[in-house]
């Protein structure tokens, strides 16, 4: 019993390690060539695209009531869209700040479709959309590095 714990006392102290050391990068996937497409907020390394995703569903819960029918929505991940494939292929370099636009208008598409799903109100053209994003998406993965 007394190992198990001198096991689990260690495990312990060497994930605070870690977190110590790596604190300036825990809030980001990226690999270390790509901080560049981090924002940086108070020494911490922030995924873009991530960030401003997940700001854009924040706002669209504080705002869904008042825009529960506005199917432009299907249309703001475009950009973001565009961009990620290009990058996948290696064609563009573009500054984290926009990257974070277009991760804040992906997440008004996810949660503009997010939420009509949960609702049961998923029309042929959000349906165009999710197949189009979708096969993007995985014809993106497939082809690039």
């Amino acid at each position: 019993m007394q190992q198990q714990e001198k096991t689990l006392n260690n495990s312990i102290k060497e994930a605070i390690e870690f977190l110590k050391e790596n604190k300036h990068c825990l809030l980001s996937h990226q690999l270390p060539k790509n901080y560049g497409r981090c924002l940086t907020i108070k020494g911490i390394k922030i995924c873009s695209r991530c960030f401003g995703f997940y700001i854009g569903i924040l706002s669209l819960i504080v705002v869904y009531s008042f825009i529960v029918n506005q199917p432009i929505f299907v249309l703001t991940a475009v950009p973001g869209t565009i961009e990620w494939v290009l990058y996948r292929f290696k064609k563009i370099s573009i500054k984290p700040k926009f990257i974070a636009i277009n991760g804040f208008l992906m997440g008004l598409t996810y949660s503009y479709f997010l939420f009509n799903f949960l609702k049961l109100n998923i029309t042929p053209l959000m349906t165009i959309f999710l197949v189009f994003y979708s096969a993007t998406f995985l014809i993106t993965l497939k082809h690039s590095n």
